[in-house]
């Protein structure tokens, strides 16, 4: 299956909330079915939202006090597949409550958590981030929602096992997806079902085998699933 990745512009993040004022409105109204079936989303999603406005207030007055030429890599940018969009995916896959979902980059555990409770698989997050981590092991103690998170560099430390592993390669460099392509060749067996944002993975290594467009915190995109050759 002949498939061309769509191009990405990391600064659609930013633009998609200047041009439309209504983008979370209308998420919002994707989401109330999922919100209504587990109440325990709209409790993580608020706590989210409290947690984002004191993470950007610590972030700017790094960003003011931070010496010149101190910036942050655009790799680290944060952003995050909907609810409705996960459960796009999860359509197409014939999910079994034996298997193990690994989230690389899984921020704030939205994946985990969304993946637990309406399929109740194992979920695993990676996140190199000790704060996003923290959140995730924190919601997961006082909503009694069974994921892991461990606060790791997804590029070179072991990864968990898991069956189905999400791969955030939306903002990665050309040589950041090799490094974390051939980390994954290695690290998991044939087969396993590799989810990738935005950008597809090399098709010397990963069999690409569907593309969803979904939509994200940022607005619409695709997902790419592969199968590891």
């Amino acid at each position: 299956m002949n498939i061309q990745p769509n191009s990405f512009n990391v600064y659609k993040t930013i633009s998609i909330h200047l041009k439309y004022p209504f983008f979370w409105t209308y998420l919002l109204i994707l989401h109330f079915k999922f919100y209504s079936r587990f109440p325990k989303l709209i409790i993580i999603d608020f706590i989210l939202f409290l947690a984002r406005i004191c993470f950007y207030f610590v972030t700017f007055l790094q960003t003011i006090f931070s010496l010149k030429g101190n910036k942050r890599s655009s790799e680290f940018t944060y952003g995050e597949l909907s609810y409705h969009g996960l459960e796009s995916i999860y359509q197409t896959l014939n999910l079994d409550p034996n298997l193990t979902i690994v989230d690389l980059g899984s921020g704030c555990g939205k994946v985990l958590f969304y993946s637990s409770l309406k399929y109740q698989v194992k979920s695993v997050g990676v996140d190199i981030n000790g704060f996003y981590t923290y959140f995730t092991k924190l919601i997961s103690s006082l909503l009694f929602i069974p994921v892991s998170c461990h606060c790791q560099n997804f590029l070179k430390d072991p990864l968990p096992p898991g069956d189905i592993v999400f791969v955030p390669t939306t903002c990665l460099s050309e040589n950041t997806i090799q490094t974390l392509s051939n980390h994954i060749s290695n690290s998991y067996p044939r087969n396993t079902i590799i989810i990738s944002t935005s950008i597809a993975l090399p098709t010397n290594q990963f069999l690409l085998t569907n593309r969803i467009r979904v939509i994200f915190s940022w607005g619409y995109g695709h997902i790419y699933v592969h199968k590891l050759i």
